[in-house]
């Protein structure tokens, strides 16, 4: 991840009269495909029951199925990472309990052990952070490469991040009262029990964490927490979205007004607006593209899908640095559950000061929104990503209000995924073959090939790539 899509073939913008909807695993209508119906790219039931009729054309994608249907794996020509991951970039060691109690792949016993107990790629962060040197991690001034993700090339903001890191592991060891020599990773089953619900809010984590393992009754359902049953919604059969003024829509109060401070070599780098063709044609020919007659006069325009809870403030502005002015929409839903359908408070309200700085990040030219997700789940049905697949929902209908066309592209992601930047102005200019018209939308997804920061830009996971975000053509 991320994934990209051209709009053709991205529900609510795609024309659905000659791509026929699919069935899908909750009620026929939301989540991913079922089987044979595009579940694993198996269409053969969708083919026998006559969807695809005489145009052998398939049905439009939700932002879940951009980020979880197959793709093309998107590299450079000399092999070098198209895409950044900053995993685990928490502002505290109870953070990344909470994360791994109650999100998506969850493992049930993270409160009850240190952090590099929870997961071997955060014992890769730990172990970085107190300098031991393993053969799968680089010091970011070590990884010669890859391209490098902007907001990183600013010493400064290095090593900030990673002293913050050091502190995280050092708090977390005393609280649990390890000796340095006990640090290391030790594997744990993972938990045979239903998917755990915490009690309380996050805010109230630390340590050992009370856990229950019902869900029933379990959901906070406030619309009345900064006004948001004022907005206007739409009602799915699993819950409602509730769509907020837009970063063009609002006044930014003198006091919240945020400036960017780049460097000289951060500058040069967001400084690329202009289409030069000679630039072009080399920066389509990195990534084994076509700079033609076939290719746009003028950039394609990029959306943005995604979804927020706890990440923290670094981790957005290093994914904001990287795509800076780039998108024409960056959609953002925020829940009041974790995908464990546990409560959580809203963290982005209407009007808070983490809204007023989060719609500046992305620059002047993005419209950037945080929506409003409250479901109607009383159970996950033993799916431990039933709620993240309904809740991408809400990209597609905020990716349709800001005007998507079948032209644009679709990029699905996570809060800490991102395309790199030169690679994103290749997607808008160059003649990707995913993103020629008249598409049959089955297998036209780009996703990343993205280099894995974890936990501080100091710590580079080497030999490994992962592969969100995604793209479509809308």
């Amino acid at each position: 991840h991320p994934d990209a899509l051209l709009g053709e073939c991205v529900d609510q913008v795609g024309d659905e009269s000659i791509h026929l909807p699919s069935k899908r695993e909750w009620n026929d209508k939301h989540s991913n495909f079922k089987e044979g119906y595009g579940g694993g790219f198996n269409f053969t039931l969708y083919d026998k029951d006559g969807l695809g009729g005489d145009t052998g054309k398939y049905p439009l994608w939700f932002a879940t199925d951009i980020r979880m249907n197959p793709g093309n794996w998107a590299s450079s020509r000399d092999g070098s990472a198209t895409g950044f991951h900053f995993h685990n970039f928490f502002e505290s060691a109870k953070e990344i309990h909470w994360k791994y109690l109650t999100y998506g792949h969850a493992w049930g016993g993270g409160g009850d052990r240190p952090i590099w107990e929870i997961h071997e790629d955060i014992e890769l962060g730990v172990q970085c952070a107190r300098g031991v040197k393993y053969e799968n991690w680089l010091d970011f001034t070590e990884e010669r490469s890859h391209p490098m993700p902007i907001y990183y090339l600013n010493e400064e903001a290095r090593d900030a991040r990673h002293r913050h890191w050091q502190s995280i592991v050092e708090e977390d060891r005393l609280y649990f009262n390890r000796t340095e020599s006990e640090m290391k990773w030790v594997f744990h089953p993972p938990p045979t029990s239903p998917p755990v619900v915490l009690v309380g809010t996050n805010e109230e984590n630390t340590g050992t964490i009370e856990v229950n393992s019902s869900l029933e009754n379990s959901i906070l359902v406030d619309t009345t927490a900064n006004c948001i049953e004022n907005l206007n919604s739409t009602s799915l059969l699993h819950g409602t979205f509730y769509f907020a003024p837009t970063s063009h829509d609002v006044n930014i109060p003198a006091h919240a007004i945020h400036r960017p401070s780049w460097n000289r070599v951060q500058q040069n780098m967001l400084d690329d607006d202009a289409i030069d063709t000679e630039k072009e044609k080399e920066r389509c020919k990195r990534y084994n593209y076509e700079y033609n007659n076939r290719t746009l006069s003028k950039r394609r325009r990029l959306f943005l899908g995604t979804m927020i809870a706890d990440e923290s403030m670094e981790v957005i502005q290093a994914v904001s640095s990287e795509v800076y002015n780039l998108f024409h929409t960056v959609s953002i839903i925020e829940s009041n559950v974790t995908h464990n359908l546990s409560p959580r408070k809203w963290r982005f309200g209407m009007g808070s000061d983490n809204l007023l700085k989060l719609q500046q990040l992305f620059g002047p030219k993005t419209k950037v929104s945080v929506d409003y997700y409250v479901t109607n789940l009383t159970s996950t049905n033993g799916d431990d990503l039933l709620s993240d697949y309904i809740q991408r929902e809400g990209n597609n209908l905020r990716w349709s209000l800001n005007g998507m066309e079948p032209d644009d592209i679709a990029i699905v992601g996570d809060c800490d995924e991102t395309f790199s930047r030169d690679y994103l102005r290749a997607l808008q200019v160059c003649d990707v073959p995913e993103f020629q018209p008249g598409k049959k939308c089955r297998g036209e997804k780009i996703m990343s090939s993205t280099l894995v920061f974890e936990s501080s830009p100091k710590c580079v996971t080497k030999g490994r790539r992962w592969f969100h975000p995604d793209a479509l053509l809308g």
